[in-house]
């Protein structure tokens, strides 16, 4: 089943729908991720321990919404398979991110 045409605003034109594999195609996981140059030199400053608050904050935010791909985990057919795993892989790492920082930690125990 395919999507009717869809009227591109402002032009008065009507382009055919995207088809879905188009669509999955740019949530590729492997594809390069985009990145702001303020990001690359936060990631830079945390490994030199020097990193502002503020761009640990940001820095952390992008790592956590480049994990989740865009919401596209599930790539179908036989030639999805390893871009489903690699999503899902990637995914794990965020979910991982956000669970320790929800983590609630008692003080004075035997973990520290």
């Amino acid at each position: 089943m395919s999507e009717q045409p869809r009227r591109e605003r402002g032009t008065g034109k009507v382009r055919p729908a995207e088809e879905p594999i188009a669509a999955l195609g740019r949530h590729a996981p492997w594809m390069p991720v985009t990145v702001d140059p303020a990001i690359v030199s936060g990631l830079q400053a945390m490994a030199r321990g020097d990193c502002p608050p503020h761009l640990q904050q940001k820095v952390l935010q992008w790592v956590i919404d480049t994990s989740r791909n865009g919401g596209a985990l599930y790539f179908p057919g036989e030639a999805g398979r390893r871009d489903t795993d690699y999503a899902l892989g990637r995914a794990f790492l965020g979910e991982t991110i956000v669970t320790f920082l929800r983590m609630t930690l008692r003080r004075n125990s035997e973990n520290g």
